[in-house]
């Protein structure tokens, strides 16, 4: 077995303090020279050093890592953001531990408190829908006020919670959706949304009654029907929604929106001939579709550099303010203009 090179030993190879090898390798190098932090990063490429995490710790009170939990891992939208988030952390010199809540409040708790106990710098929370029924609510409130460690709410809402970053207005962006199908001659507009209880499925919902509302349309209760975002309650709300009258659709995911697609195809209907519909989130694999799916886009990459950015300067204990990212339109074949 390789015997385990030092800091010691880089600093002395480098002919600097430990604690500039500290610094440096660890990007808190604002007052080392340029030429000095080159000098023993290649001391320590040359004696192939790997950092202590636990040693280093123990000095800098920081593990440098970062917690997130997620409802759902397997949602297109969280693995395309989440790889991103991993991406911006690690030029910061950060690590970045997941865990999935499956949508439970019970594992939210757990998972909580699991990242506590593993001493990360920082929690970034996206809750259950469970999370905001009212003695959930109290308790996860009460939870996250006593903790030792800083945290934000991403995402998704958490009801009286204000330490949060919802990076997309979904009431605008429910309305830039609806308001291109009404613009594209459909009055009678079905929602798949998400479930009742989902803060984000709401507010996009409320985006396309607003949008209703300013093209002087009633807003019709029987068009709406709640799914969970998954592809599987599309599958078993089929059969309710062709029997329905409409001609537009409004997917508040992806997922169900090619969902959607693929059902009508099943019995004999095409989109855009027979439907027209509009999904949210413009993942990644639309473009690729046979049908392309037109969506309203949430720039993944801008998410995650602001989140980042949120992070770094609440765990360093500075200012700063997000830049807003609107909600965007982006337009592929699944919508047809009719009379």
């Amino acid at each position: 077995m390789t015997k385990r090179i030092t800091i010691r030993e880089v600093a002395l190879d480098a002919g600097v303090s430990i604690t500039a090898v500290s610094k440096a390798l660890n990007g808190k190098s604002d007052n080392i020279s340029a030429e000095t932090i080159k000098r023993i990063e290649e001391s320590a490429k040359k004696l192939k050093y790997i950092p202590n995490s636990i040693a280093s710790s123990m000095i800098t009170k920081r593990t440098n890592t970062i917690g997130i939990i997620v409802p759902n891992i397997t949602n297109s939208f969280f693995v395309q953001v989440i790889k991103e988030i991993e991406e911006t952390f690690r030029k910061h010199k950060y690590s970045l531990f997941i865990s999935d809540s499956g949508d439970k409040f019970e594992n939210d708790i757990y998972l909580i408190n699991n990242f506590v106990n593993k001493n990360v710098d920082f929690l970034i929370y996206v809750p259950s829908r469970e999370a905001n029924l009212l003695e959930n609510n109290k308790y996860v409130n009460e939870l996250l006020h006593n903790l030792p460690i800083k945290y934000i709410i991403f995402d998704r809402e958490l009801l009286h919670n204000e330490n949060k970053f919802i990076p997309i207005d979904d009431i605008k962006g429910g309305y830039l959706a609806t308001n291109y199908l009404l613009q594209n001659g459909h009055r009678r507009i079905l929602v798949i949304a998400g479930p009742i209880s989902s803060t984000s499925s709401n507010n996009r919902l409320e985006g396309y009654k607003k949008a209703l509302k300013d093209n002087n349309i009633p807003f019709n209760e029987d068009l709406v029907v709640y799914g969970n975002y998954s592809s599987h309650k599309v599958r078993e709300l089929i059969d309710v929604i062709f029997r329905k009258d409409f001609t537009g659709v409004f997917a508040l995911s992806d997922t169900m929106g090619y969902t959607f697609i693929k059902e009508s195809y099943l019995r004999g209907k095409l989109v855009p001939n027979d439907y027209s519909i509009i999904g949210y989130d413009d993942l990644d694999f639309s473009y690729l579709a046979i049908l392309p799916l037109s969506s309203i886009s949430r720039d993944k990459s801008k998410i995650a550099n602001e989140l980042v950015n949120i992070v770094i300067s609440k765990i360093d204990e500075k200012d700063y303010i997000p830049i807003p990212i609107e909600p965007s339109l982006t337009i592929r074949d699944s919508i047809r203009k009719i009379k």
